[in-house]
C-alpha cells in the first residue's frame, strides 16, 4: 500500500469523522433548545394561540396535542443524539481521563515507595503497565530499587486497595469539572429526568 493511497485513506477517515462530531453537535443544539422551550412551556403554563407556517397563520384550538407534539419532537432529538453520541470519535476524552487517572496511580506508588524505601521518585519514571479492577502493576525506572543496578532494569509493583476505585473516581471528576466533556457528551442525558420531573410536578 502505497504513502499517498494510505494519506487518502487517512483524509477520508478525518472527513468522516468531522461530518459525524458535526451532526452530533448539530443534534445535541436541537435537543437542548427543544428541551429548554418544552420546560419553560410547562412550568409557565404558556398558550400558543397562532402558529405561523411559511407566512401563514394558524390558530390552535387543542391545546393538548400541543404538549404531544413537543413530547415527540424531544423524543425525536434524543433518540438521534444517542444514536450519533454512540459512533462519534470520544478518544480525546477518554485520553483525558486515562491521563488524569494514571497520574493520580502514579502519585500514590511514588508515595508507598517513599514510605517503603524512603526514596524519592519522580512520575516521569513510573510506567504504568496494567490496570487491573483489583490491582495495578507499575514499572518503575530507578537504580536504587532496580534488581541489578548495573543495568538499571525496571522493578515491577503492584498496588492493590481502594485507590484504585478512588483514583478513577477522581479521573471523573476532574474530567467533569475541568473540561468541556461532560457538558458536550453526559449533559443532555439528563434533559429526560428532567422533562419528567416538570411534567409531574408542574
Amino acid at each position: 500500500m502505497t504513502h499517498s493511497f494510505k494519506q487518502f485513506l487517512y483524509m477520508i477517515e478525518k472527513s468522516t469523522s468531522e461530518i459525524t462530531r458535526s451532526r452530533f453537535q448539530s443534534q445535541r443544539k436541537k435537543l437542548l433548545i427543544i428541551s429548554i422551550f418544552f420546560i419553560i412551556y410547562i412550568i409557565l403554563d404558556l398558550k400558543l394561540k397562532q402558529i405561523r407556517i411559511l407566512g401563514n397563520s394558524f390558530t390552535v384550538g387543542n391545546y393538548n396535542y400541543i404538549e404531544f407534539i413537543l413530547e415527540s419532537i424531544v423524543a425525536y432529538y434524543f433518540i438521534t443524539f444517542t444514536q450519533y453520541f454512540s459512533i462519534v470519535d470520544k478518544s480525546e476524552m477518554k485520553s483525558f481521563y486515562y491521563n488524569f487517572r494514571d497520574k493520580r496511580l502514579k502519585l500514590h506508588k511514588k508515595s508507598d515507595i517513599f514510605i517503603q524505601h524512603n526514596i524519592n521518585i519522580d512520575l516521569q519514571d513510573i510506567d504504568i503497565i496494567n490496570v487491573y479492577p483489583q490491582n495495578v502493576v507499575f514499572r518503575v525506572h530507578n537504580n536504587e530499587l532496580s534488581a541489578n543496578p548495573m543495568y538499571n532494569e525496571p522493578t515491577e509493583f503492584e498496588i492493590n486497595d481502594n485507590r484504585i476505585s478512588t483514583s478513577k473516581i477522581y479521573a471523573i471528576s476532574k474530567l467533569c469539572l475541568t473540561t468541556p466533556y461532560f457538558i458536550e457528551y453526559f449533559l443532555p442525558f439528563s434533559i429526560i429526568p428532567i422533562i419528567m420531573f416538570v411534567v409531574i410536578f408542574f
